[in-house]
């Protein structure tokens, strides 16, 4: 898994990661749990996963997200 051998090469002390997903269909299933494991002393906020369905929303969606983690607004 690239991802996670990416993460596990870095220290994350301190760090914040912020997951999100677009896809056909399904969302995170493991992956977060893998990430929190790959990437040792960080701190996962809330992640967020867009179907194909919910794109035509995704502006909408994306501002609320980054606004519910404080990063606009």
């Amino acid at each position: 898994m690239a991802v996670y051998t990416f993460l596990e090469s870095y220290d994350w002390t301190g760090k914040t990661l912020i997951p999100f997903n677009t896809g056909a269909s399904g969302g995170f299933g493991r992956s977060l749990s893998g990430i929190e494991k790959s990437a040792s002393g960080a701190e996962t906020a809330e992640g967020l996963e867009l179907t194909e369905g919910e794109l035509s929303d995704a502006v909408n969606r994306i501002t609320e997200w980054l606004t519910g983690l404080g990063l606009i607004g």
